[in-house]
């Protein structure tokens, strides 16, 4: 059984995937890395050209198409739990963890970058943010079969827990 994370952008799902997969010795995917790999486009680039509607079409066809070996760590894109079809397609290889993290603290990630994620509203980020987090963050929970909330955890906490959810779950 493999192990998806999802959260919101910034909340650590490829750096902490990353880690987990090395001390595991096990394959790490990314999807967001597929989708680019698959389009020749950055995401932000692709959703900006393409639209969010044909971006997570896009998206959907690379989760679909993923062909990880069992016990293999995945980091989904933050939208990719946004469609019944995707989390059909998690569901039947593996194991869904979301890692929540603060809102404030997510904001703060999301502000530092040089440019902001193309889903926000340049306009009023900080609004748009918000909104985005309060629909998602309902969305992760409904769907993730666990919740890491990592804003008081060490890194090194999070990746043992991860590990220890993995092994709960079979390999």
């Amino acid at each position: 059984m493999s192990i998806f994370l999802t959260g919101f952008p910034s909340s650590g799902k490829t750096s902490l995937g990353k880690k987990v997969a090395r001390r595991l010795k096990c394959a790490f995917f990314d999807s967001d890395n597929l989708i680019e790999q698959s389009c020749g486009l950055s995401c932000r680039t692709a959703f900006i050209q393409m639209g969010e509607l044909a971006f997570r079409h896009l998206e959907s066809s690379v989760i679909a198409a993923l062909a990880c070996p069992p016990g293999s760590i995945i980091a989904l894109g933050g939208g990719a739990v946004l469609k019944e079809e995707n989390i059909r397609q998690i569901k039947s290889k593996g194991f869904l963890i979301y890692l929540k993290v603060d809102k404030d603290i997510l904001w703060g990630r999301l502000r530092s970058k040089k440019i902001l994620p193309a889903y926000l509203n340049a306009n009023d980020a900080k609004k748009s943010f918000e909104q985005l987090y309060l629909l998602r963050h309902s969305i992760y929970e409904k769907n993730a079969d666990t919740t890491l909330h990592l804003s008081c955890m060490s890194e090194r906490t999070m990746v043992e827990k991860i590990i220890e959810i993995r092994s709960h779950y079979g390999k």
